[in-house]
């Protein structure tokens, strides 16, 4: 099964990444401070186990309930689009509004505890270069376990 997205969320995942603002040194030639290509790219995904994609039978085996994705650019860590609540038995997951450039994509596996809590149970993360074009390939996202979930 396939999926795409092109709505734009915020983001909340900075802290993790260490990025509380935009990275110096690393701006392209005509960069001119994230007018002109924030927004215009794309990128196709495809979070695996074990090197495989998962499937739904595979995602309730493993316990994700669905799975949340941040892509930032590598050139201004403000420069972001977060994903929630998507499908996890997505072979290829297509995301449109993304910095272009080149991107850090973490994506985590979420298991719904009830009660309105989650907790986190596989997390993973990939680098691309988001173009204005789909790739006929998604970029593979291996998962690993984390541990602290039940």
């Amino acid at each position: 099964m396939r999926g795409d997205a092109i709505t734009k969320g915020a983001a909340v995942w900075l802290s993790v990444l260490g990025l509380s603002g935009p990275l110096v040194g690393c701006e392209p030639p005509g960069y001119g401070g994230g007018t002109g290509w924030v927004g215009e790219g794309r990128v196709a995904l495809s979070w695996t186990l074990n090197g495989v994609p998962l499937s739904q039978e595979s995602c309730q085996k493993e316990r994700i309930s669905s799975m949340n994705l941040l892509i930032v650019s590598d050139y201004d860590g403000n420069q972001n689009i977060e994903f929630l609540n998507v499908t996890c038995g997505l072979d290829r997951f297509s995301a449109a509004m993304a910095p272009t450039g080149p991107v850090r994509i973490l994506v985590d596996g979420i298991f719904d505890l009830g009660g309105g809590r989650t907790c986190r149970r596989y997390s993973g993360q990939a680098t691309a270069y988001a173009t204005t074009q789909y790739p006929a390939t998604p970029v593979p996202v291996p998962l690993r376990a984390v541990s602290g979930c039940p």
